[in-house]
């Protein structure tokens, strides 16, 4: 959806490979905003283009970053447009290294699952499990210096803890 080097992606340009893409035979088309660029007014134009070329619904995944704090308002557009594949990362881990130093990475999964758990959506993932990882990750990881990128569960595992 965004290119650190040129900017914004034609959604129309962007729906032209997908479709391309599922005519060799992909069965999934997975629209990334890999630099944190993207807004949801974005997202809808992007997957709205892609329905348009004909690339089903069902078909269409998101790969978010929030480099900019407007991941979940991302999902909750495409969620909206019928979207029902989302990538994520435990504590936001990863990232694009294009993005700029100051990218934080991949959505959370702690922070999608959240949002969707708060809109009824049944997802089949244990939310606590998925803390005991970001836990893990928070103080593990804490020698790489990577810091837990999740707002819901630096919130949690805080109120956990006291």
């Amino acid at each position: 959806m965004g290119c650190p080097y040129s900017g914004p992606v034609d959604p129309n340009a962007a729906a032209r490979i997908g479709k391309t893409m599922m005519d060799l035979g992909c069965y999934e088309m997975s629209m990334g905003d890999t630099v944190g660029l993207a807004t949801p007014a974005d997202v809808v134009a992007v997957i709205r283009s892609c329905v348009a070329h004909g690339i089903a619904i069902e078909q269409i995944a998101l790969h978010l970053h929030d480099t900019r704090n407007m991941a979940i308002a991302n999902v909750y557009a495409g969620l909206l447009e019928g979207v029902s594949v989302i990538d994520s990362s435990i504590a936001g881990l990863g990232g694009c290294p294009f993005a700029a130093t100051a990218s934080n990475g991949n959505l959370a999964t702690e922070d999608l699952l959240y949002l969707l758990h708060g809109l009824g959506i049944e997802t089949g993932v244990d939310f606590d499990r998925v803390l005991e990882c970001s836990r893990y990750v928070q103080d593990e990881a804490s020698g790489l210096s990577l810091a837990n990128q999740s707002r819901v569960a630096r919130q949690a595992l805080a109120t956990r803890q006291s």
